[in-house]
């Protein structure tokens, strides 16, 4: 295990393998009273069952590794107040935990799964650490896809998929511990529970832990039922048994933390788990696959989860019994759609349960129009288009349409499940936020902006509930006039917020804005919502010098194809090219907790912001793991980086063995795709996790007629060219007529 320079004082552990452990008297009368400020409501802050622990060295046995060294407690952080009552909580499930203030401990912040704290993080901003894995070779995925950081007790944990749990210390970023020996893969957001101590963590094997979150040593597990999800993709006969890199990856459905209970998406429904013991308080049946984590209804004392069969479940969390099963989507549903990879997202003034669903590539093509009425109009004349649904959580009624259609990280006849809503409440008002389409110009990729949702018709006047307004936000931080900034629809970022400031994480960078001025006069298309621009966080860049305060003052470009962010823009890596493609995730975010902004991007590398002077910012290295296997190069893989050797012979379902090489492949096209930047030609459908030739615009005017009709489906080609990764699949570029040779004529 690297250490993070010589920025850690000792602890004064003896042994690279020990860590400082705290031992809570369980009946001394601090952990009473904060048992009972769990009982009145009172915050409890981070590590409460810390209050009367003895900090002490010793040695973890427990399947974890950890370094003294990273274990510093600061003592005078976990004074309470004592409560009026000391009597203990109720033994029962279901009681509602607070959110440990300032803390993200769970996936999207809380059981509510809002995506939303209050407690903001004034700019000016600037660097506090980089977290870079090196450990993961090309192409696949350094995370699983949809899994967030988390912070709790001083740490900030990530589940890393096949390569276990990480923690590392939230002020400096150095590795505290590891845990690599759970059983199966750690692909889902894990959640801290303040009054135990304790992670909860779930694996792809059907094992629920429960690790020291000091220590990451296992404290006790259960076992269940584990999901089997798959995304579904349009496949022609003979590829159904292929298994593109996010589902080999692992994809399980993080826990939803409750008091005394943690509630655990199973393979075809939900067990609660009481959290002392382990033992099942209650199972519920679905009757179906289950595709999401549960969310948590205080007033309605529900679990919500969604299932394949594409119904939603409206579960009572003291009991298992189900109160109601609805079905929101009205169309008649395609091979693509489906839940996965969403969760549900409650919104508790308007006592509505929001559900996030995928629509299919065909149905994202329909431009949504720049006028609510006119939106409203296309949804009930295409009510397949409607990718936002809001249910009562009373009855699992749909009481009106959301004007929300489909969009996310897609390309070549391919949509993946785009960003659900975000609920800010501030407890006199609530309203949702997410990425909106509507725009008349153009074509469809040209409709997405950031947009407020309304819940009710009376919060803004002249609008009705599920109309939405539109939110200015320019993304290279310019100030571009109104409306030709945008947010490309097959790129739409995933959405949380903080305060009045929203944030988006896209394949590329991390957008922010703050909201300024949403009064009732504004929010329409042509006149949005007003903003403040905030920093944007690259990937990689090189507009800038490399520098410790990984910051660059003024706009900055990619490294890889010239697009700029700004207005002024941190970086995760320096001259690392398009880095994302190699370790594509399909998925990126921003969490915001203890004062600090974290951005996990969709290569798996995370950057920790704090208010301050963006010039006085010292990362001094980035934090690695298993540094002595260093990440490929872009363009590259393991062993095929020889650029001089002679072309390579192979079929196209060799491609992904071959990425670095030059080579000679060739294949039947399954399809083609032009989306006005790039033809894509595809050799299975879609092209997701195996070859895909692209030839771009810039390359059109070579070709004797448009290359969309020259390479067609069904023609058996051969193709040369140098293969690179791209958003994880092998790719290769077609610049010239004399990279395609034509074997044969397309079928007929």
């Amino acid at each position: 295990m690297p250490c993070f320079d010589d920025a850690l004082a000792s602890a004064g552990c003896p042994g690279s393998a020990c860590a400082i452990v705290a031992k809570p008297t369980r009946d001394s009368n601090a952990a009473k009273a904060a048992r009972s400020a769990l009982r009145f409501g009172a915050w409890l802050p981070p590590l409460a069952w810390l209050l009367n622990g003895v900090a002490g060295c010793s040695c973890d046995e427990s399947g974890g590794s950890g370094s003294g060294r990273d274990a510093q407690v600061e003592s005078g952080s976990f004074d309470v107040p004592a409560p009026d009552r000391t009597d203990p909580p109720p033994s029962e499930g279901g009681m509602p935990l607070p959110p440990v203030p300032g803390e993200w401990t769970q996936h999207a912040h809380d059981a509510q799964r809002t995506s939303y704290t209050p407690h903001g993080v004034p700019a000016p901003w600037r660097a506090r650490w980089v977290y870079v894995p090196t450990d993961v070779p090309a192409g696949e995925p350094a995370l699983p896809r949809n899994v967030q950081p988390i912070t709790g007790g001083g740490r900030v944990y990530l589940a890393r998929g096949v390569r276990g749990l990480l923690a590392l210390d939230e002020r400096t970023g150095a590795v505290a511990w590891e845990n690599r020996g759970l059983e199966g893969s750690v692909a889902a957001t894990p959640a801290f529970d303040a009054n135990t101590g304790l992670l909860w963590v779930v694996t792809t094997a059907g094992r629920l832990y429960g690790l020291d979150a000091r220590t990451g040593g296992v404290v006790r597990s259960a076992t269940f039922e584990a999901p089997m999800p798959r995304i579904r993709y349009v496949e022609p006969a003979g590829f159904h048994d292929f298994i593109p890199p996010l589902e080999a990856a692992g994809i399980a459905f993080a826990p939803l933390l409750v008091g005394g209970t943690v509630y655990v998406s199973t393979r075809r429904g939900v067990v609660a788990f009481d959290t002392a013991d382990l033992s099942e308080r209650w199972r519920y049946d679905a009757g179906a696959d289950v595709e999401t984590p549960g969310a948590y209804s205080e007033r309605a004392g529900l679990v919500v989860v969604a299932t394949a069969d594409l119904y939603v479940h409206g579960i009572e969390a003291s009991t298992g019994r189900r109160r109601w099963r609805s079905r929101p989507y009205r169309g008649d549903p395609q091979p693509e759609t489906q839940y996965l990879f969403s969760w549900p997202v409650i919104a508790e003034q308007h006592g509505l349960v929001l559900m996030r669903l995928r629509t299919s590539w065909t149905d994202a093509l329909e431009q949504f129009p720049p006028s609510n009425e006119a939106i409203a109009e296309l949804l009930a004349r295409r009510p397949e288009l409607q990718a936002l649904h809001a249910l009562r959580l009373e009855d699992g009624s749909e009481p009106f349409p959301v004007l929300v259609g489909h969009g996310g990280w897609g390309n070549g006849d391919y949509m993946p499940m785009g960003s659900p809503p975000v609920v800010r409440r501030d407890g006199t008002s609530e309203v949702v936020y997410s990425v909106i389409r509507g725009d008349s110009r153009y074509d469809f990729r040209w409709d997405s902006r950031f947009g407020e949702i309304v819940l009710d018709d009376a919060t803004v006047p002249g609008l009705r509930a599920g109309w939405v307004r539109w939110i200015y936000f320019d993304p290279a931080g310019s100030e571009t006039p109104w409306p030709d900034p945008f947010l490309l629809t097959d790129e739409q970022p995933y959405v949380t917020m903080a305060g009045d400031a929203l944030f988006g994480g896209h394949w590329a960078v991390g957008h922010a804005v703050r909201i300024v001025d949403r009064g009732p006069s504004l929010g329409t298309y042509a006149a949005p919502i007003r903003t403040a621009p905030l920093p944007a966080v690259l990937e990689s860049t090189t507009s800038c010098p490399r520098s410790p305060t990984h910051h660059c003052d003024g706009p900055t470009a990619l490294d890889d194809g010239g697009r700029v962010y700004g207005p002024t823009a941190f970086y995760v890596r320096h001259g690392a090219g398009a880095i994302y493609d190699q370790h594509w995730s399909e998925y990126s975010t921003w969490i915001v907790s203890n004062d600090a902004l974290y951005f996990r991007t969709c290569s798996g590398a995370l950057i920790a912001l704090e208010s301050g002077d963006p010039a006085t910012g010292r990362v001094r290295s980035a934090v690695t793991v298993s540094a002595e296997a260093p990440t490929v190069g872009p363009g590259s893989a393991p062993g095929n980086s020889d650029r001089s050797a002679a072309p390579v012979h192979i079929r196209w379902q060799q491609a992904r063995a071959h990425v670095g090489r030059h080579v000679v492949v060739e294949g039947r096209i399954a399809y083609v795709v032009d989306n006005g930047r790039a033809v894509y030609v595809a050799f299975r459908k879609p092209h997701q996790g195996a070859l895909v030739a692209i030839v771009p615009a810039r390359a059109w005017d070579a070709f004797p007629v448009h290359p969309r009709r020259l390479l067609r489906a069904g023609q058996l080609v051969r193709l040369r060219g140098r293969l690179r990764w791209y958003q994880g699949d092998p790719a290769l570029d077609v610049l010239s007529p004399a990279q395609v040779e034509s074997l044969e004529a397309p079928a007929r």
